[in-house]
């Protein structure tokens, strides 16, 4: 599990749940010049820590993530979705947005992302990191 915090500005709290480092140093980078408290997890038991730990305003999260951050990543596992699963099922996590992050443009994990209530499903390679903390300010904005 890695913390990375940028200056806080109000409660704006988002949590990245993303394996793999380059793309963490990317969007924490991209997130910082908004000024969000951002927290990073590497694994689907990172991520879940980390909830039970802290309060998020929003969640970033990839489909491909390993269950642990010991265990290798098998592409047939969508850790993520099963994340998001647990976190619609959770009292006080299910209110949180979440936009999915992923490179699998798969029907079957739009659907299911869908209806558990996602609230983006973005290909990583439609958007730029830049663009991704606009979407979060409007989200937000909204709320």
């Amino acid at each position: 599990m890695q913390r990375k915090q940028s200056r806080r500005r109000g409660n704006r709290h988002v949590l990245l749940i993303e394996d793999e480092k380059n793309l963490v140093d990317m969007y924490t980078v991209a997130l910082r010049s908004y000024n969000f408290d951002l927290q990073t997890a590497q694994s689907a038991d990172d991520a879940l820590k980390l909830l039970e730990e802290q309060s998020f305003d929003i969640i970033l999260l990839d489909i491909l993530i390993p269950a642990t951050s010991h265990d290798s990543l098998d592409v047939s596992q969508r850790k993520g979705l099963d994340v998001l699963e647990i976190i619609r099922k959770h009292p006080r996590f299910r209110t949180i947005p979440v936009l999915i992050l992923t490179n699998l443009d798969d029907i079957p994990d739009r659907k299911r992302a869908e209806t558990l209530h996602a609230q983006e499903y973005i290909l990583k390679t439609n958007v730029l990191p830049k663009d991704i903390g606009r979407k979060i300010e409007v989200i937000l904005q909204q709320r």
